[in-house]
């Protein structure tokens, strides 16, 4: 049996704590980790961004921090794929998850600054309506 984990990133201090669970608990199963990270346009321009400035930078700071997942992935012998999605958090992760026939979602409990004060809880969310199990990594300073 081939074990998938999805992990959600968007580069803040929980959803590192979450990288963290999933490559241990891939590890320790021979599980793939599948790294996603969603730019949310929508959010970004609400916040005064004009949308091809928006989309440029989010690309750029996503594939930064799917990159340094990758590399921590690969120092510690776990198998990765990445995802670079556009769209609204907690959808796309729930249908990448859906998608990818993940076994597994972890996430962080709480996100980045700014945009999830708009956003609202993208984990709560994706706990209340996932269609795989979640793994929710709380963020303790």
């Amino acid at each position: 049996m081939n074990v998938r984990i999805l992990c959600a990133l968007d580069g803040s201090p929980c959803a590192e704590k979450g990288l963290e669970r999933a490559l241990e608990l891939a590890r320790s199963t021979g599980a793939e980790v599948i790294l996603v990270y969603v730019a949310d346009l929508h959010a970004a321009m609400r916040l005064g961004t004009h949308y091809g400035e928006a989309l440029a930078e989010l690309r750029r700071e996503g594939e930064e921090i799917l990159g340094r997942a990758r590399e921590k992935a690969a120092a510690r012998g776990v198998e990765t794929r990445t995802l670079f999605l556009t769209g609204r958090a907690a959808p796309m992760i729930m249908g990448t998850a859906r998608e990818e026939k993940a076994d597994l979602l972890v996430l962080g409990s709480t996100g980045r600054g700014k945009v999830s004060q708009f956003l609202g809880s993208v984990s709560l969310q994706v706990a209340r309506e996932s269609p795989v199990d979640v793994l929710i990594v709380r963020c303790r300073p």
